[in-house]
């Protein structure tokens, strides 16, 4: 019970950052199409473009995340598996034309 219970409450959570980022991006939109009106200059304008385009994107996965959570309330079975952490090995590689400086 009470993981079901602290399940819903990071629903609930999410919903408020869904409605929160809707928000945000109902305002860039109406920023954006002022820009425009405004004839602004042609780097402004894709500036702005491209901040909506990641406002979006990042939307979008507060949208999986929160589908993620909700088939993880209803079914544990049906939860996203999460795949292991990615290893990262440093390459040390040598520039072609390397000397090595002898001091």
């Amino acid at each position: 019970m009470g993981v079901a219970l602290d399940r819903s409450h990071d629903i609930a959570e999410v919903d408020r950052y869904l409605a929160e980022g809707a928000r945000l991006i109902a305002q860039a939109e109406a920023r954006r199409r002022q820009i425009d009106r405004d004839c602004a200059r042609e780097g402004h304008r894709l500036m702005a473009a491209q901040i909506l385009t990641a406002m979006r994107r990042t939307l979008r996965l507060i949208e999986d995340h929160r589908i993620g959570l909700a088939a993880a309330a209803t079914d544990p079975a049906l939860a996203p598996v999460r795949a292991g952490r990615a290893r990262w090995w440093p390459a040390f590689v040598r520039r072609r034309g390397y000397h090595q400086r002898i001091l």
